[in-house]
């Protein structure tokens, strides 16, 4: 089968089956049992958001509050620098605990395939300690908070030395369907002239399709 007829044109597929009917061949549809013409594969997995189980990343789409946090550089946005891991490249930053360093961001709007669930939110926190003004590796903590309006501290955890420590939480009490308004936080948990630096917030969101 040739030209615009081959429902499968980049591998060899004379029956043309298709089984779900989407027009695109079963060797060569990402998820061939369920319709989706579209193809969409979210996370790039080689499987059709249409098959699930599969995982939304939610970056902030806007600053709620920052409290006393700088930019690194200061040419960037807050918003851009923290959807992404730039590591000492971009970052937010304070060195001193007056007032307590925070900043609360709300996240994406999720787009689910048809019928999908959510099974699980997991909040991500890249965050550093650094001697200051040297910059030299130091440990420290910090926590992340989140909820529906205003933000809940959650308990303070600890970063490795020298390094960027993904932070994470779980969050619980939380009605998963109302993610379009959840706001994330993060917050120094140390005292003294050590700098905690953050460069990347997001929101991990597992879902699956019954």
């Amino acid at each position: 089968v040739g030209g615009d007829e081959d429902n499968g044109p980049t591998v060899a597929n004379s029956d043309q089956l298709d089984s779900d009917g989407d027009g695109v061949g079963n060797v060569c549809d990402n998820c061939p049992d369920n319709y989706n013409p579209d193809q969409i594969d979210t996370d790039s997995d080689g499987t059709g958001d249409a098959c699930g189980p599969g995982t939304l990343i939610l970056r902030p789409s806007d600053v709620v509050q920052n409290n006393g946090l700088f930019l690194q550089p200061e040419t960037h946005d807050l918003t851009t620098v923290l959807a992404s891991n730039d590591g000492d490249d971009t970052y937010a930053y304070r060195c001193c605990t007056s007032p307590t360093p925070y900043i609360t961001v709300n996240v994406d709007n999720p787009t689910f395939p048809e019928g999908a669930v959510i099974t699980n939110i997991t909040i991500h926190a890249l965050v550093k300690h650094a001697t200051y003004p040297n910059g030299n590796p130091a440990t420290g903590s910090a926590n992340i908070g989140y909820g529906i309006g205003a933000v809940a501290w959650q308990a303070a955890q600890p970063t490795a030395s020298g390094v960027y420590t993904d932070l994470t939480v779980i969050p619980t009490g939380v009605d998963m369907s109302n993610i379009n308004d959840l706001q994330i936080g993060v917050k120094r948990a140390i005292g003294g002239s050590t700098e905690t630096r953050i460069t990347e917030i997001y929101v991990a969101v597992d879902y699956d399709i019954p």
